[in-house]
């Protein structure tokens, strides 16, 4: 038994079907029972990383704590599972939904918290490609296709996107359900238009009702960031650049992501085999795959080989990118080195200033402006290796940092700027 199905089921044993714990819980306020640890989000609903802490000080977690306001409607995923899972129901992409309780005005929902990183963090260390998207890409599939299965009707994630998607070494994960909701065959359109717009399909936004061709939709908009490694981003063609990238998976892409959803693939196993039919070596999960991993016999047995293809980092390291960041590396020092000499030997120009004012203009604005689209220039995935936290930040928001700064720098260098000829 894996080290994650021993202590989910001693998890089980204890916070599920344990009555007397759920007792003791109503009797002391389950809320007070958990201490937090951290803030992880506050994004539809507070979340936070929780410890269990009983009598005697028994102390059981991490855990995943996130609050729901009742009145948003939202949350409802997290009973299904819950409901799926104490009528036998065992799911392997799934975290465990530990309890579910309401508050005056609140609903609150303690999931098992899965360590691992995020798909973005993993695409962004390892670098978008073919090889990485024929990895994790039936996976995924398998996942999404595991979470529409819970009920009839199915539950919709609608809101699948890389920093919702976790890479663990025992497999991969769907997380954050707080939007995900059930099919209605009466409704005209979804009552919440929600969800990360680079993924979510244009029926979220009010153009008809979300059903699983919305998440087929997400899906193929996840795969060309697998292909490419590029966020959407608002003026750029990202499928083009995954089509060129995987030209065999430009007609899969193109149907996956069609903006009538009647012109996109029916569900995900369909989308899983167009996938499959033309990578080779992917394995496209099936309905029966799909059913297997809800079973409770799959809960205690080895992860599928595909999941841990997926979490395992193979690829090699990205030896042009490395290279390349070495050259900006070498042309920073450059500028460095040019920087402190204007400061102690400056030019014409800016004879006469005082010495402090040099040093401001160019180790304060000079070369951070240089060092700074130098950052910019570097090949992201190769300069995570070093530096971590490269993963977990885009472009754009390092651009509007640098600028931000600059323009700050600039209006400081203004007021301070001495008189001529002083």
């Amino acid at each position: 038994m894996s080290a994650r199905s021993a202590s989910m089921s001693a998890m089980d044993e204890t916070m599920v079907t344990d009555d007397g714990l759920d007792a003791y819980l109503d009797a002391v306020a389950r809320s007070a029972a958990y201490r937090v640890e951290r803030t992880l989000g506050s994004r539809n609903g507070l979340t936070e990383l929780v410890f269990f802490t009983g009598e005697g000080g028994t102390r059981l977690g991490p855990f995943v704590r996130k609050r729901i306001e009742l009145a948003t409607g939202l949350g409802g995923a997290y009973e299904e599972l819950l409901r799926a899972q104490r009528a036998g129901r065992r799911f392997y992409h799934l975290p465990r939904v530990v309890e579910c309780y309401k508050t005056g005005s609140e609903l609150v929902v303690v999931t098992e918290y899965v360590p691992g990183e995020t798909l973005a963090a993993y695409v962004a260390r390892r670098g978008g490609s073919p090889a990485l998207a024929r990895e994790v890409f039936p996976v995924l599939c398998e996942a999404v296709a595991e979470l529409h299965g819970v009920c009839d009707p199915p539950l919709i994630h609608r809101d699948l996107k890389p920093q919702n998607v976790i890479i663990a070494p025992e497999g991969l994960f769907l997380i954050d359900f707080g939007i995900a909701r059930r099919y209605r065959d009466d409704a005209a359109s979804d009552t919440v238009h929600l969800g990360t717009r680079a993924y979510a399909p244009p029926e979220q936004y009010g153009f008809g009702q979300t059903d699983v061709r919305s998440d087929v939709y997400a899906l193929g908009r996840l795969l060309a960031f697998c292909l490419t490694g590029e966020e959407p981003r608002p003026g750029a063609d990202e499928m083009a650049g995954a089509a060129e990238a995987a030209p065999a998976l430009a007609p899969v892409l193109a149907r996956a992501t069609a903006f009538d959803p009647a012109e996109r693939y029916g569900d995900v196993p369909e989308l899983a085999a167009a996938f499959a039919g033309v990578v080779p070596g992917a394995d496209a999960p099936t309905s029966a795959s799909v059913i297997a991993a809800a079973s409770p016999a799959r809960a205690d047995s080895t992860p599928s080989a595909a999941a841990v293809r997926a979490a395992a980092p193979k690829g090699g390291l990205p030896w042009g990118g490395i290279a390349w960041n070495l050259v900006v590396v070498v042309f920073v020092l450059a500028c460095l080195a040019a920087s402190v000499d204007e400061m102690f030997h400056p030019s014409p120009a800016n004879a006469g200033r005082p010495f402090w004012y040099q040093a401001l203009l160019c180790l304060g604005f000079v070369f951070p402006a240089i060092g700074g689209v130098s950052y910019l220039a570097c090949n992201r995935p190769a300069l995570a290796l070093v530096l971590p936290v490269v993963a977990r930040r885009t472009r754009r928001q390092d651009a509007f940092a640098l600028a931000l700064y600059l323009a700050i720098a600039f209006i400081v260098l203004l007021l301070v700027s001495p008189p001529s000829g002083a």
